[in-house]
């Protein structure tokens, strides 16, 4: 991940491209490593140089994402300290749900049905990430906990220390196509997408009515 210093004078203007620019871990972390030297104006991962700003680069093992990291910069005598929480890389949500497939057979109840979506969230290096809030969507359907009981609308989780997350979601009688003829079928597609990213998948129910 690139990380960049932004250096002012004590009059509040950039510093000079050039200067020399020392960056460093303050805690021995054997799991992250940085890039220590650079100068200010040099460019970034998208070739751009801004003024009075200082780039380089920390490398870290997926696992330890959403970790923190205290960095330190100095500039001739100056030295400065901020902390870096470190972003998920390159991240893949997997989505299931269990059952694909929910019915209202012929003589049966018309209660709800549910469906429980398991995701994992992972990141590039396949390592699965916890604490990843989770937004969910639906064109059909109620997200909530613990089907059929204990029901309550929720629409974000988090994932668990395994990178995974089950939310259950709820489908109505009335939500599927009057049987004429057999079956009425409708197919909601659910939507689970990465808060504060663009990463996200979708999964499709069927609901079938031979009510």
């Amino acid at each position: 991940v690139q990380v960049a210093a932004l250096l002012n004078d004590c009059y509040g203007n950039p510093v000079s491209n050039g200067t020399a620019v020392y960056f460093s871990l303050v805690a021995d972390s054997p799991w992250v490593s940085i890039e220590g030297s650079a100068t200010v104006g040099n460019e970034n991962t998208n070739g751009d140089s801004l003024l009075g700003t200082a780039f380089t680069f920390l490398t870290y093992e997926g696992s330890h994402t959403n970790d923190t990291v205290v960095i330190s910069v100095e500039v001739s005598d100056f030295t400065d300290t901020d902390e870096v929480i470190l972003p998920i890389q390159f991240p893949v949500i997997d989505m299931v749900p269990v059952p694909m497939h929910v019915e209202w057979l012929v003589g049966s109840d018309e209660n709800p049905r549910y469906v429980e979506i398991w995701v994992t969230v992972k990141d590039g290096q396949n390592n699965p990430i916890s604490n990843q809030e989770i937004v969910f969507s639906s064109d059909l359907g109620t997200p909530g906990y613990g089907a059929p009981y204990n029901f309550q609308t929720s629409y974000t989780g988090l994932t668990d220390q395994d990178g995974f997350l089950s939310q259950d979601y709820q489908f109505e009688y009335y939500e599927c196509p009057p049987s004429v003829p057999p079956p009425g079928i409708k197919t909601p597609t659910i939507n689970a997408q990465i808060l504060g990213t663009q990463t996200q998948n979708n999964v499709t129910v069927i609901l079938s009515n031979y009510h």
